[in-house]
């Protein structure tokens, strides 16, 4: 580079070789690669960049001469270093494209530049026509994924396809954030509503039995059967040990007349929230208070046993929701009250336990409870044909 040139015209070189820059770049990207035009194009940019490097070595050299620096100073300083690497690489990276646009037009094929290929190609492909898959086909997809997944089914203590699993909430979700602070008081995140805390998952076969009233979920205490010290100790050991906390499920066997209980086998260390779990035996207490008479007196068993469990333990609601829970449910789970928190008796209305819970065994059991209200209309209905419309007074006429 001549030593005739200014700094300012330099730059105005420079600015001039940024402007061709660009517009080489422009180009260059609707090139395909596989193209000996595209390298030809990548190494007159390259030649480009490659002048410009050299106009700003050329222009710092003339500023620092003109300041009156040395020349070896310059030579030796970090900014003359990295303009000589740029310099440099762009006169390495021009090489490099002229030796692969001589290769490709020698062995490869010459694409043209075709915009209206590339038109038909974009409006002639699903993404270009944003085309999506059938329902039907994403269904199918979604039950083939399925088939092939596998989850882990904490009765049987072994892998289980997912599509055999169901992930089963405790708390009802239609109930509300509202409901789940008003009987676990104001700490409670309403964010569990739905979340892992508020679930199990569980295998299709013990759904319908747990919609039955014939399971019911109990804390893995042991020594239930030693004395009343020992039972409380184990149930006390229980509600502050270390984490996670383990489970047992109760179910009623209707043909022998037992109840068959397990451990549950979780496969790693997550465990529901305890006053969930809580929720959902009461739930069961309540089913089987209610409609027990329907299967016998075997009916029941299952949570019965579960009372000793969960009496005596932690405490999750407020003391007037529970009380209210055990007058409904009658003799026989007082110990439950022990779970009631007197602290807590001003968050929430004295029902609201017992209102969420007799909707969620509604829901449980919708269809059973309309069938048995038609058959008390059509018992109410005998009666009154059966029932004389005259009374001893024949003066006067009453209806039913």
């Amino acid at each position: 580079m001549s030593n005739s040139f200014t700094s300012a015209e330099l730059q105005e070189a420079i600015e001039s070789l940024t402007m061709h820059t660009k517009i080489q770049k422009g180009g260059l990207k609707m090139m395909c690669y596989y193209n000996c035009d595209y390298w030809e194009s990548a190494s007159l940019l390259s030649k480009f960049l490659e002048d410009r490097a050299c106009h700003q070595f050329a222009k710092c050299s003339q500023e620092a001469r003109e300041q009156g620096t040395r020349i070896d100073v310059f030579f030796n300083s970090k900014l003359c270093g990295e303009l000589l690497d740029e310099w440099n690489t762009w006169t390495y990276f021009r090489a490099l494209c002229e030796r692969q646009a001589r290769y490709m037009q020698e062995h490869g094929k010459v694409f043209a530049f075709d915009k209206h290929k590339l038109y038909m190609l974009l409006h002639q492909s699903p993404l270009g026509l944003h085309i999506r898959p059938s329902p039907d086909y994403l269904a199918q997809k979604r039950a083939d994924e399925l088939a092939f997944q596998r989850n882990w089914d904490i009765i049987a203590n072994r892998p289980i396809p997912s599509s055999h699993c169901v992930a089963y909430p405790l708390f009802a979700h239609p109930h509300g954030p509202k409901a789940l602070t008003s009987i676990f008081g104001p700490a409670t995140d309403p964010e569990d509503l739905f979340s892992a805390k508020n679930a199990l998952l569980l295998p299709r076969y013990l759904v319908s039995a747990l919609d039955d009233g014939l399971v019911a979920f109990v804390p893995d205490i042991p020594d239930l059967d030693s004395s009343a010290a020992t039972t409380a100790a184990a149930i006390s050991a229980w509600a502050s040990g270390s984490r996670p906390r383990g489970y047992r499920v109760q179910v009623m066997d209707l043909a022998r007349g037992g109840v068959w209980t397990r451990r549950l086998a979780f496969p790693n260390e997550h465990r529901p929230d305890a006053k969930y779990m809580f929720f959902l035996y009461l739930c069961q207490v309540l089913w089987n208070v209610w409609w027990k008479g329907r299967v016998g007196g075997l009916l029941g068993r299952a949570v019965g046993v579960g009372r000793n469990h969960w009496g005596m333990g932690e405490r999750y609601v407020a003391e007037v929701q529970m009380r209210a829970f055990v007058d409904e449910v009658g003799l026989g789970f007082e110990g439950l009250l022990e779970n009631g928190d007197p602290g807590m008796d001003g968050e929430g209305e004295e029902g609201v336990l017992l209102a969420a819970l007799a909707g969620q065994v509604r829901g449980y059991k919708k269809e059973v409870i309309e069938e048995e209200e038609e058959e008390e209309e059509e018992e109410e209905e005998e009666r009154r044909q059966e029932t004389p419309l005259v009374s001893n007074d024949t003066t006067s006429l009453w209806f039913w």
